[in-house]
């Protein structure tokens, strides 16, 4: 099989307390599909600023939904299907550590995650 790094997405802050995250697990959304994702895949997605941190993992269980939606900024085409299976403290993988630890510089769409932040997400 060939290697595959697991993308990293940007997501916009979640609008959830807290305490309803853990019911969520489990549950699935649509999102914007990037490049190369393909079903079962691993997604981690980076919630941007204020949050400014990887918050989820997840699954994806489904690809190449065809979709119409454009504004100013973004064109999209096409959609996932994901499935969350983890949540990760907002203090635990903030872009001050990707930074620090892991190299990573800028979080602006779909990007490989380095080995070594693979094994600490695990």
């Amino acid at each position: 099989a060939q290697f595959r790094p697991h993308p990293l997405a940007q997501a916009q802050q979640p609008q959830r307390r807290p305490e309803e995250i853990p019911q969520l697990t489990g549950r699935e959304i649509r999102w914007k599909q990037g490049a190369g994702i393909r079903t079962g895949d691993t997604v981690f997605m980076y919630v941007a600023a204020p949050v400014s941190a990887i918050l989820y993992r997840c699954k994806v269980t489904q690809t190449d939904i065809p979709y119409r939606g454009r504004n100013k900024d973004v064109n999209i085409k096409t959609l996932m299907m994901i499935r969350l299976e983890k949540c990760y403290d907002p203090q635990e993988f903030t872009f001050r550590r990707l930074n620090e630890e892991f190299n990573i510089f800028a979080v602006r769409g779909p990007r490989s995650v380095p080995n070594s932040l693979l094994a600490a997400l695990a």
